[in-house]
């Protein structure tokens, strides 16, 4: 009888070690020994499924990108509904910005490492680019009337008041600047109007 493949279940067991390791010692302190303490397994067997540190941070952020990623299609896919306008507003703030803190720390730890490891960078442009056009679209679908050009400089400016806001969850600000947040977000979604 063949021995079952654990290549999947090994990977996310390593890269949830990792995501624990960047949350505790950053992207560059989160060496293979301290990954691999963390995975309770012998760096051989990081490197075996994994690679070398490199392709565990590609890897890394390949997950990191396709969960976001996964977010996006369910916005392009959900329905309108009777309020577009704050359908849009809780995908925003009610979905995306209530990410943990860990998983805030991870994106920003990847995203400060862009030009260190190029690949990051890339795969993170091409989600911003991929978020900034389905919201442009979204917001083509709330007021048809609206230019191109000014849906997709409200689009980015959305993105940019995310994550702002998400960056600063982990401070643990008081609601007001949720709030705050969310306001200028409504008035430059009215912009439009």
């Amino acid at each position: 009888m063949p021995r079952p493949d654990l290549t999947t279940e090994r990977t996310e067991q390593i890269l949830d070690a990792f995501e624990r390791c960047i949350v505790k010692y950053g992207l560059e302190g989160s060496s293979l020994e301290k990954i691999g303490e963390e995975a309770g397994m012998k760096r051989t067997i990081l490197r075996h499924y994994i690679g070398n540190r490199e392709d565990l941070i590609r890897s890394l952020c390949g997950r990191v990108v396709s969960r976001w990623s996964q977010h996006l299609r369910a916005l392009e896919r959900a329905p309108l509904g009777a309020n577009p306008r704050e359908a849009l507003m809780g995908y925003l703030f009610d979905d995306l910005a209530d990410q943990s803190g860990e998983a805030i720390l991870v994106a920003e730890n990847l995203i400060a490492a862009a030009e260190r490891y190029p690949f990051i960078g890339d795969q993170m442009r091409g989600y911003m680019g991929d978020l900034t056009d389905v919201l442009s679209g979204r917001l083509a679908l709330i007021y048809p009337e609206s230019k191109a050009a000014a849906r997709w400089q409200v689009a980015y400016g959305l993105t940019s008041i995310l994550f702002n806001d998400s960056s600063l969850a982990t401070l643990g600000l008081p609601p007001k600047y949720r709030r705050a947040a969310r306001g200028c977000a409504a008035a430059l979604i009215d912009s439009l109007a």
